[in-house]
């Protein structure tokens, strides 16, 4: 789920296409969504790790 859910952020983050935009953030949004109702605590932790290790990856881009 968690794998699912980066993946399909970031395809649909980085593509061009409206539709397939669009069926990555579907993906990506029902990833996210049973990631929760599963309540896996170790999928859930991973979760916000990778998303502190991306925040932290997409900063230093930017800020330098």
């Amino acid at each position: 789920m968690v794998i699912g859910f980066f993946v399909g952020a970031l395809v649909a983050y980085f593509s061009k296409v409206k539709k397939e935009k669009i069926l990555f953030s579907i993906v990506a949004l029902l990833s996210f969504i049973g990631l929760f109702i599963n309540m896996s605590r170790t999928a859930q932790i991973s979760f916000f790790l990778i998303l502190i290790i991306f925040t932290f990856i997409f900063l230093k881009k930017i800020y330098f």
